[in-house]
């Protein structure tokens, strides 16, 4: 659910506030209007809403702005309920000159149990100096994991060639059936974040590449991808066995393709250091938008 009371409090003049739900929507219009700057929180929120509104997830999303106010797109967004061991997983975000008023805000605001908070997702370069001197003297220890984001217009994906599949493939939606397989092939994989990526492949599209044996058609489920969490494209793998067979770029280019038919903003979010996954996403038409932090929290 999204919050809609809280309790009337004393704040700092530039505290955290928690939104009520009816605050959602001007948010996100304003998140819109900031795209692609805003690409990481927009598409967060959007899509925790649309799991949480249409989907009935049993979580909470709470939204956490200065002094309340959405009218510069500041905010915090935190997500509870749905992690493993009882985690909270987010994303911030804040334009460039309101930095050092966001800075002060979360030092401020009584409504971030780090204790609990396992990571907080597309945190800009700019602002994650700002981020972990608060998180430093409030005693947290973390992690800087920086990656690119790596963007393609709507209509420059929708007008992508669909790529040619060889004989004996099927490409397809997944599902709940497939998250075992997901989740032994993932090299990030987090046991606590399973549900996580049982609930992406319930709600979210995706795409798997599936090998079919004749004359049985017995199929092995040996590529996949799909719509992350926070709204991008993401977990893109290969199985060992059928690596450099053109199945992640299959399963890339389609699942970009099926996002911007639906109207989202097709993007990636791709750690430095994974050379293959930037040079897929650069041949497939993608283009470096800016660097991005996901800052890991160390929890005792």
């Amino acid at each position: 659910m999204l919050m809609d009371q809280f309790p009337n409090e004393m704040s700092s003049k530039y505290a955290l506030q928690p939104l009520a739900k009816s605050q959602i929507p001007k948010l996100l219009e304003i998140l819109k209007s900031l795209l692609p700057d805003s690409i990481i929180a927009y598409h967060w929120l959007l899509n925790g809403s649309r799991w949480i509104d249409g989907h009935g997830l049993d979580s909470k999303i709470l939204i956490l702005c200065p002094n309340g106010d959405t009218n510069d797109g500041s905010m915090v967004g935190l997500i509870d309920g749905l992690a493993g061991h009882n985690k909270i997983f987010g994303t911030v975000y804040v334009q460039p000159e309101n930095m050092d008023k966001m800075k002060i805000a979360i030092k401020e605001t009584e409504h971030i149990e780090w204790e609990r908070l396992k990571h907080l997702i597309g945190v800009w370069r700019r602002f994650v100096p700002h981020l972990s001197e608060v998180m430093r003297a409030k005693g947290v220890e973390f992690t800087e994991n920086y990656r690119t984001v790596n963007a393609m217009t709507i209509l420059k994906a929708a007008s992508l060639p669909s790529p040619k599949i060889p004989e004996n493939i099927r490409v397809g939606p997944l599902d709940g059936s497939h998250l075992d397989v997901f989740c032994d092939n993932w090299p990030h994989y987090d046991p606590e974040f399973r549900p996580v990526i049982e609930k992406m492949l319930q709600c979210n599209p995706s795409v798997g590449i599936f090998t079919r044996t004749v004359p049985n058609e017995q199929e092995t489920l040996v590529s996949m991808v799909v719509q992350a969490d926070y709204g991008g494209i993401g977990l893109l793998q290969t199985t060992r066995a059928h690596q450099r067979k053109g199945y992640g770029e299959i399963a890339l280019v389609t699942l970009t393709k099926t996002l911007a038919e639906a109207n989202i903003l097709p993007f990636g979010f791709i750690v430095l250091e994974n050379e293959k996954s930037m040079a897929l996403f650069k041949k497939c038409g993608f283009e470096v938008i800016g660097v991005m932090c996901k800052i890991i929290m160390t929890l005792k």
